[in-house]
């Protein structure tokens, strides 16, 4: 999902709520503690400080919490390619 519209990002939380959740990858602007209060610790997998970023597996009860003004970016997910060190 990328920075549109709040309508479009209402509509992408609202279809990830009736998938009910899943693992998210998430770009955030500003300190990594103004964005981490959206979400429950134990919600949180990876954090990338430098990256600015973090991946998430967020309950359907917690997908509006990516509605977050500091968050400029997220994606569910995907499982259809393998990190380099994997594939040599």
């Amino acid at each position: 999902m990328d920075s549109d519209s709040l309508e479009t990002k209402f509509q992408s939380c609202l279809l990830l709520f009736e998938d009910g959740g899943g693992v998210v990858n998430i770009q955030f602007s500003g300190e990594f503690n103004d964005v981490s209060t959206a979400f429950d610790t134990s919600w949180i997998l990876t954090h990338h400080e430098s990256l600015s970023m973090m991946t998430v597996q967020i309950p359907s009860h917690g997908c509006f919490s990516l509605l977050h003004p500091n968050i400029v970016y997220w994606e569910v997910d995907r499982n259809d390619f393998m990190p380099l060190e994997e594939s040599e």
